[in-house]
């Protein structure tokens, strides 16, 4: 009964453990070892509106930015300057299939990462 006692409190201990050290991931960022890619909203909202211009930046940190690649429905580049791209996102929605657009991240080391990992996943909500 001891042994028992003893195995649970060591298996709590561990659970604890791992839970305190997951990383916490930010859904608007994508992070792989020094290099990371931040999308930073112009009003500082954590979603966008249908069928409405949404100035945007995507910050690039330790990647070279000229030769990232971004893919999303309704996002047009307007200009890089520096380590930011400076975007314009207006997502329709006409033809959407869901309430999130995925925006698909393409940077120099991302190669080893699933695609789930180099997507931001940005809410979108209805006027």
């Amino acid at each position: 009964m001891k042994l028992l006692q003893h195995l649970f409190i060591i298996s709590i201990f561990f659970i604890f453990l791992n839970c305190s050290n997951e990383k916490k991931n930010d859904p608007m960022s994508i992070e792989i070892g020094d290099k990371k890619v931040e999308l930073k909203l112009q009003d500082e909202n954590k979603f966008i509106k249908y069928d409405v211009m949404n100035d945007a930046q995507l910050i690039f940190t330790n990647i070279d930015v000229k030769s990232s690649v971004i893919l999303g429905r309704g996002i047009s580049l307007k200009r890089i300057k520096d380590s930011i791209m400076y975007v314009e996102i207006n997502y329709p929605l006409k033809n959407s299939k869901s309430d999130t657009l995925d925006i698909l991240i393409n940077f120099d080391g991302a190669e080893e990462m699933d695609l789930r990992d180099r997507t931001i996943r940005l809410p979108v909500k209805r006027n």
